[in-house]
């Protein structure tokens, strides 16, 4: 663990304010610390107002590369059909990588996805399966490429975007909204095949779990409801936007995990998230519900769903998911001891509370419904 890090470098809102411990402060796709290697320099540089970036953007990864480094980022891994745990990439199958980027000169990002794909990449000058070019002002490249052949080894392999520099220059690249996708499939969502498996299975309810899963890491109501999605150690996993537009797409109700450490204000922006109009002539004054306008859904969540399921946490009884669980505590005024169970019960209580105070209230009752313990199997 480093003695100091640099909160400016932090992925996470909160890990910016210096609220994060330090080892969840290095996103996932980045090999090394910011001050590890000083022939490789990273950090994650604010965005200036006219810098463009989707809706909810807040920084771009800069890179300093000295003269012949390279920076690999760690997108994922994917295996062949020998083993069953990672994804396996099907041949003659379209895929779409895609991101904002610009150097202080003209390059090339180039994937990388291992054996046997990138065979003789390096005695033989070529852009491998895909490259993103980028020159020195801010543009958005998206190239599709198929695959030779199917993989059929038994092992796996990193899935990485090599930024590189010449042999004779340093190179300072930034990069900003990195994609990989199936180009059949929207960002964050499910392939074709799989919707309509899900559509034909017609389930009541999708209960969605990907964004009760920070732990320490701790995102905060903008992470939540930005198009890149809540991150893991690895992955980006979907976030609210790309869940309720799955939901939508499959005519079952959401049921939303959502961890219980967001302030006041925050539980209050979810509320406007979901139920507030969009206001086209003053968008400030509802700046949630113009996110949501942003990401192309005008009207609010709460006009598509009869009903919203709300379960604060995943497993707030198992001591693996801390610091988001609830033990035992004694009542203040009283000394009574309070078990874990009810202490969950109390603090959800709090948060409707939370949310009746909302102005758009009257949108979301009847419609949100609240979830105790959605995964308990004794008398917590």
């Amino acid at each position: 663990l480093r003695a100091v890090i640099d909160p400016a470098t932090a992925p996470s809102p909160r890990g910016r304010a210096g609220r994060v411990g330090p080892r969840e402060l290095r996103p996932g796709p980045l090999p090394i610390w910011p001050d590890e290697d000083p022939s490789r320099q990273w950090r994650l540089r604010p965005l200036g107002p006219d810098e463009g970036g989707g809706p909810g953007n807040r920084t771009a990864l800069s890179v300093t590369l000295a003269a012949g480094a390279a920076l690999p980022l760690i997108l994922g891994r994917r295996g062949g059909t020998g083993q069953d745990f990672y994804p396996v990439l099907r041949p003659d199958e379209p895929y779409a990588l895609s991101a904002r980027l610009r150097g202080d000169r003209p390059g090339a990002a180039r994937l990388r996805l291992g054996p046997p794909y990138d065979a003789g990449l390096e005695s033989v000058p070529s852009d491998g399966i895909a490259a993103l070019p980028f020159g020195r002002d801010w543009a958005q490249v998206e190239t599709r490429f198929t695959l030779p052949s199917r993989d059929d080894g038994d092992g796996s392999a990193p899935v990485m975007l090599v930024l590189s520099a010449p042999a004779d220059a340093a190179l300072t690249v930034e990069i900003d909204d990195l994609r990989l996708r199936r180009a059949a499939a929207p960002w964050m969502g499910l392939a074709p095949e799989d919707l309509a498996k899900l559509r034909a299975f017609a389930p009541g309810t999708l209960r969605f779990h990907a964004m009760s899963k920070s732990r320490s890491s701790s995102y905060a109501l903008e992470t939540l409801l930005s198009e890149g999605g809540t991150e893991g150690k690895r992955s980006q996993r979907p976030g609210l936007p790309a869940s309720l537009r799955l939901a939508g797409a499959v005519g079952a109700a959401p049921w939303l995990q959502i961890e219980p450490h967001f302030s006041d204000a925050e539980w209050l922006g979810l509320a406007e998230y979901l139920a507030a109009p969009f206001d086209p002539a003053d968008p400030g004054a509802r700046p949630w519900a113009a996110l949501r306008a942003a990401q192309g859904r005008e009207a609010p969540w709460t006009e598509a769903f009869d009903r919203i399921w709300l379960e604060l946490g995943n497993e707030t009884w198992n001591g693996l998911m801390a610091p988001w669980v609830f033990p035992a505590m004694p009542d203040a005024a009283t000394g009574a001891q309070a078990e874990p169970g009810t202490v969950y019960g109390l603090f959800q209580k709090r948060v409707a509370g939370i949310l009746r105070g909302s102005p758009w209230w009257g949108a979301l009752e009847g419609r949100v419904g609240f979830v105790i313990g959605g995964w308990a199997r004794f008398d917590y």
